[in-house]
Order: C-alpha cells, then sequence, then structure tokens
C-alpha cells in the first residue's frame, strides 16, 4: 500500500474498533439474524460499511455498500453477500433508527452504546469519577490521538525541528503537557523525512515523556527499564542522561527488543544494553541508581490510542495484572542502591493497578517513601496531581495524552 491507502485503512480499522458499539446498534435493527449468530468476517464487513456510511464520508453510499458487497463475497458466498447489500442498504436509508437510552435515567448504559465503551468500564469510571468526567473521557477515547513528536536532543532542538518539518508542509504545534513536546497534523509521512531518518525525533505521546522527566536520571547513572518493549521510554532515558551511563533494557518479548535496538542506532544512542528476560528474575544485587516499572496493565488509560482494548479485556483481567505489578515492584526493589529510586507507572485508570499496588508495596518495604512530584513536573498544574502531590494521573480529556498513573518512590 502507498501512504494514503495506508491511512485509510487505519482509519477505517481504528474508527470501527471506537464505534462498535453504536455500529452494532445499528445493524441490530437493519439485520433480521442475531449478530452473534454471523460469521466473525461477515461481521466485520459489516461493522466497517456501517461505520462508513454512518460516519466516514470519503466515499458515497453506493460505492460503500457495493465494496463491502463485493467483500462479503470474497469472504463468505452469494448468501452472505446478499445480506450485507441488504442490511447496508437499510442502514444507508435509516440510520440507527432509535436513541441510545437516556443519559439522566440510565448514564452507564447510554455511555456504554454511545460511546462504544464496555458497560464494566464505564460502571467503575462513574462510580469513581462521576457522570461528567466519565462523558468527557469516552467521547475524547471516540476521536483519533495527537501525533506528538519528542525531539531527540542528540540530534537537534525542538525549535530546529520545529522549523524543518514545517518547511516540508507539515502543521506543527507545541505540546501541552510535556515540555519540548511538537504536535503533528498530517502526519501520514513523517517516517519518510530526512529528518526522522537521520533520528532527529521520535513519536511518542506526551504521557509517556512525562514518565520520563518524573525518573531523571542524570548523566552517568546506571539505570534499569524492566519492561523496555520497543524502547520509547528507554530511548528517551538515556537523552535525559546526555547519551552518558548504563541502561539495561530488559523485556520477555525479543521482537521487540529488536525495534529497540535498531531505534538506538537511528536515534545515535550508544548506553543502552537490551536483555531478554523476564525483570523479576534478575539477580537482587542493588547496583542500580534508579528503576522504571513500566508495568504490563489494563490499558485503561490508552483505549483513544488503541481502540481495541476495550474489547480484549474483561474486569477479571485487573486483578491477575495487579498481581504480577507488585512482583515487579518488588523484584524492583532488589536492584536499586541505597538512594536510589523506583518510578512506577501505567497506562490504566484503574486504582487496583495504581494507588493500592504502590500502598502495598510502600507498607511492606518502610525503607522506601513516595516523594513529591512536582519538582520533576512543574509544567502540570496542581488539578492533575492525586495522593497530596505524591503521584500523578492524567485523565485522557485533560491534556489529550494517554491516561497514566506515576509515583517515584525513593530508597533511604
Amino acid at each position: 500500500m502507498d501512504a494514503s491507502q495506508r491511512a485509510l485503512t487505519t482509519a477505517l480499522v481504528e474508527g470501527t474498533l471506537r464505534n462498535r458499539s453504536w455500529l452494532d446498534f445499528a445493524l441490530s435493527k437493519s439485520c433480521n439474524h442475531s449478530l452473534e449468530s454471523l460469521p466473525p468476517l461477515i461481521l466485520q464487513v459489516l461493522r466497517m460499511g456501517a461505520f462508513q456510511l454512518l460516519f466516514h464520508d470519503r466515499q458515497a453510499d453506493a460505492v460503500v455498500v457495493s465494496d463491502s458487497v463485493d467483500l462479503a463475497r470474497r469472504c463468505g458466498h452469494e448468501g452472505t453477500a446478499a445480506l450485507v447489500n441488504a442490511v447496508l442498504r437499510s442502514v444507508a436509508r435509516d440510520g440507527p433508527l432509535v436513541e441510545p437510552p437516556d443519559i439522566a435515567a440510565d448514564p452507564v448504559a447510554h455511555i456504554s452504546l454511545r460511546f462504544s465503551h464496555p458497560e464494566w468500564l464505564v460502571r467503575r469510571w462513574v462510580e469513581r469519577l462521576g457522570v461528567d468526567e466519565t462523558l468527557l473521557m469516552a467521547k475524547v477515547n471516540g476521536e483519533p490521538p495527537h501525533v506528538t513528536l519528542r525531539v531527540n536532543p542528540l540530534r537537534a532542538d525542538a525549535e530546529t525541528m520545529a522549523r524543518e518539518l514545517r518547511e516540508e508542509g507539515f502543521c506543527i504545534e507545541p505540546g501541552s503537557a510535556a515540555p519540548g513536546a511538537l504536535r503533528v497534523r498530517g502526519s501520514a509521512h513523517l517516517v519518510e523525512t530526512a529528518a526522522y531518518r537521520r533520528g532527529g525525533f521520535s513519536i511518542q505521546g506526551e504521557g509517556s515523556m512525562i514518565a520520563g522527566l518524573l525518573v531523571s536520571p542524570p548523566p552517568g547513572a546506571r539505570v534499569v527499564d524492566m519492561c523496555a518493549g520497543t524502547g520509547g521510554k528507554t530511548s528517551h532515558l538515556a537523552q535525559i542522561m546526555g547519551g552518558q551511563g548504563q541502561i539495561l533494557a530488559c523485556d520477555t518479548d525479543g521482537r521487540r527488543l529488536a525495534v529497540l535496538q535498531s531505534e538506538c542506532v537511528r536515534l545515535g544512542i550508544g548506553i543502552i544494553a537490551a536483555r531478554q528476560q523476564d525483570a523479576r528474575t534478575l539477580a537482587p544485587t542493588q547496583d542500580y541508581d534508579c528503576c522504571l516499572v513500566d508495568a504490563p496493565c489494563s490499558g485503561t488509560g490508552s483505549l483513544r490510542r488503541r481502540p481495541d482494548i476495550r474489547w480484549r479485556r474483561k474486569e477479571e483481567d485487573i486483578a491477575s495484572l495487579a498481581q504480577l505489578q507488585r512482583e515487579l515492584l518488588t523484584a524492583a526493589a532488589g536492584l536499586v542502591s541505597r538512594a536510589g529510586w523506583i518510578v512506577y507507572c501505567t497506562c490504566s485508570l484503574e486504582p487496583e493497578e495504581n494507588e493500592q499496588v504502590v500502598e502495598e508495596f510502600l507498607s511492606a518495604r518502610p525503607e522506601f517513601r513516595a516523594v513529591e512530584c512536582r519538582p520533576f513536573l512543574p509544567m502540570l498544574g496542581p488539578q492533575d496531581f492525586v495522593m497530596d502531590g505524591r503521584a500523578v494521573l492524567l485523565l485522557p480529556h485533560r491534556y489529550g495524552t494517554d491516561g497514566m498513573f506515576m509515583m517515584r518512590m525513593q530508597r533511604t
């Protein structure tokens, strides 16, 4: 595919996922069969066709129906093609037909249906955050995320990078949360630019940048990134350190670490050692100055950027993830030296994975204490701090970041 085809495909897939409940609602009013009884591929053809008819105006309705019928014929047979034709023509003519439940009478059902979030998650948010906050967050999760750049200070500065990208036709504006972040509109060709190829910037959300700032390892530090993944936060730590020191980047997935290593070459970073290992099994040497625990989590704060999560996660997943998070923090405690520190972060909004995990850790390990966040993050307002300023909770609708929880804990 060329860049425009990739962009269209991404828009169709992510748009369908972001609006799935509402699409199923519309389809159920136009289909004589229960949606659960349909072959999975045919149901996806219907959802993508309904998304284009109701939300995406790039093509005429007749073209959308015709393309969907052809796809249903390839995925099924003449009978399924006829069903897709009839259902989508009805959706094109009538739309969703009826409104969702009244928000005053049943806010959970209304938000869940209208903004396509699972009811169990909406119920949790309404109980904890209230209807208005949940509604704002659900609306934001239905929008495409901002594309944000983290300029590589080893290669460029933000002002120079912004000027260069503007000259190439990109619309660039400052980020809203992390200092030096650049927000981009019209980002389809970013990775094809000369600036990207020479390592001038990385594509990273502002919430993740804030996590790196909370770690703030000094030049020459010895650092462990326990769940490095493809290395977005890891490379940021290396840049904060000015390319001086040592970073051990652990992950259980070798393919992710291969991406990390490739990124280090592109960005000109030589202080990261990638190791395919479960960080819980690292020897408790207490040799490291600081440790980042970017823990695997339910991802309920990243539904805008990763809309598939809302349909893959179940409420019961939270307990098992919290156990893994506790184990990672315990292992981190054995890695940092005296006066060293741990930064714990997740892209979850659920207290069982956030406040409860760190409170249990601090209770079990009295040699650690949570420290004030504001000195490391002066750009954030006080409304974003919880737990007496010792932890950060970013909500997606406040700054347009992923929803994230962070806390820095110091060994005494």
